[in-house]
């Protein structure tokens, strides 16, 4: 993957050069001031946003990442205006195989392709309200010790699975331990209906 990082860094670094070029050398002046103008708007949102979100996820983000992010939206801006040029709504389909065919969304599938059918909620229905509560105890001292934002939240998503079955199957139950002195680390067992 890491090769493919490399080839697909040089690729898209050939899309912004010749497109920026396409763009400064195709574009009437005019219209030109108005896509550069547009560049600017794009890559400054794009930096503000992405410093904003960093730091209301609590991640520690450089002012320099955030600005280079925005650069790059710009200039991104302003090659596909360049390649519209050329390729009129062609553009599209450059842009989607540039965007799909990425390492992150390439690693975003494999995540996705990779869960396990436990994770995706599938062995939940097989399984008995004790052993779901049991789950439901140990993803917490789990969730704990998670080291990263993905693992934590690949965790909070067999967490919420894990109470949406025991709510399918014992609504009462449920609503009776959230009631009470319930905890994220909790043994909901004694309140629900184990028939099932």
């Amino acid at each position: 993957m890491r090769v493919y990082g490399y080839v697909w860094r040089a690729f898209a670094g050939l899309f912004l050069a010749v497109g920026m070029m396409l763009a400064c050398l195709a574009l009437p002046a005019n219209l030109l001031v108005v896509v550069i103008m547009l560049a600017l708007l794009i890559g400054t949102t794009t930096g503000v946003t992405h410093s904003t979100c960093a730091q209301s996820a609590g991640t520690p983000v450089g002012a320099g990442r955030s600005a280079a992010l925005g650069v790059l939206a710009s200039a991104a801006t302003l090659a596909v205006a360049g390649f519209a040029v050329i390729l009129s709504v062609g553009v599209i389909g450059l842009v989607l195989v540039l965007g799909l065919g990425s390492p992150q969304a390439l690693r975003w599938c494999g995540r996705r392709v990779r869960r396990s059918p436990q994770e995706k909620g599938g062995e939940l229905l097989t399984r008995s309200t004790a052993e779901l509560c049991r789950q439901w105890q140990a993803t917490y001292s789990s969730l704990r010790d998670a080291s990263t934002p993905a693992a934590r939240l690949r965790i909070v998503e067999i967490r919420q699975r894990c109470l949406d079955e025991l709510e399918r199957r014992d609504p009462a139950g449920l609503s009776a331990w959230l009631a009470s002195t319930a905890s994220a680390g909790g043994d909901p067992s004694r309140y629900l209906d184990h028939t099932e």
